[in-house]
């Protein structure tokens, strides 16, 4: 099973950098409309499974693409793994959580305590303060600790609007203006303000 995992993350690692090179070598390349399904399916896959890096696959698509199409291929697999992961754990419970995420990460989930008020901005923070793998996985244990599916589901919907376009847009830009000074630091002041005010929702 563990070599199963690392064939599965090293598959998602490779593809993003066939697409990588054959932009760089200016190989012609339009994704069928199969492919860009495929993609949406893998990153919902990512958040279903965390340890798959299933950004960097859409990523990696902003040069093929453009920004916006690699965005909308971003956010709909975002919502589609959200969606599946919050109901197969409001479902299956911690059991399958421990063995998606592992004991020390379901401890995690378990230690968040949501205070009361809106659900819809917990979600917005927790979706973004915690970060990473972890903020995927969250979405396993969102029903564990008291956000209803609605509230969620907007909340890092908002998140993804808020947080992950820019990066889309401000990597398209750094592509087409051959500079990545653009998209440095409005990422870290953006991370800074989130991480600030995160503790106005949670304990």
């Amino acid at each position: 099973m563990r070599l199963f995992k690392i064939i599965l993350i090293l598959v998602f690692l490779s593809v993003p950098g066939y697409f990588i090179q054959a932009w760089y070598v200016n190989l012609p390349l339009n994704p069928s409309l199969g492919i860009l399904i495929f993609i949406v399916l893998a990153k919902a896959a990512s958040i279903v499974y965390p340890p798959l890096p299933g950004i960097i696959l859409t990523l990696a698509m902003i040069p093929i693409l453009g920004w916006q199409k690699a965005y909308t291929v971003e956010l709909a697999g975002s919502l589609l793994g959200v969606t599946a992961a919050y109901w197969l754990g409001k479902k299956y419970g911690e059991k399958l959580i421990k063995w998606i995420a592992g004991a020390k990460l379901l401890a995690k989930i378990k230690a968040v305590k949501l205070k009361p008020g809106s659900q819809f901005e917990a979600a917005f923070v927790l979706r973004t303060a915690s970060g990473g793998t972890l903020s995927d996985i969250f979405a396993w244990g969102a029903s564990l600790i008291g956000l209803r599916f609605w509230p969620y589901l907007f909340g890092h919907l908002a998140n993804h609007v808020l947080a992950t376009l820019p990066i889309f847009l401000l990597i398209g830009l750094s592509i087409e203006l051959h500079s990545w000074l653009i998209a440095i630091p409005v990422m870290i002041f953006g991370w800074l303000i989130i991480w600030k005010f995160k503790g106005r929702y949670f304990e």
